[in-house]
């Protein structure tokens, strides 16, 4: 309390562990209210997801795995010190990845691209 004398010193330990425990309960206190906003102010909807269906539906697993290892094996530099540039960049490494998840030819990795793959995107 401010302006209050103490009978007892004050141990540094102990303050230090409750200012740790308020500090705690307020972070607590503000997470609790956050998530009851956040519930009060949602929309939901029930969905029956036995009878919910996609469409257009596109890979994004072996294209973020592809994608790694282009990184990681520093494709871009090769690439570039063989003169390509700007888009031609972004086509070669769509095609590169796109052949590495489904081999075939030009013209299945270019269907593959454009209907399977997020690649695009």
């Amino acid at each position: 309390l401010s302006g209050v004398t103490s009978l007892f010193e004050s141990d540094p330990i102990i303050a230090r562990y409750v200012d740790l425990a308020i500090t705690k309960y307020a972070i607590r206190s503000e997470v609790a209210a956050a998530k009851e906003t956040r519930t009060t102010e949602a929309d939901l909807e029930m969905v029956d997801l036995s009878s919910a269906k996609t469409i257009n539906s596109r890979s994004i697993g072996p294209e973020l795995i592809g994608n790694s290892f282009y990184e990681a094996l520093s494709f871009d530099k090769i690439l570039e010190s063989a003169g390509l540039s700007g888009e031609s960049l972004g086509i070669a490494k769509a095609t590169i990845i796109a052949r590495l998840i489904h081999p075939g030819s030009d013209r299945k990795t270019y269907s593959y691209i454009n209907s399977n793959s997020s690649l695009p995107e």
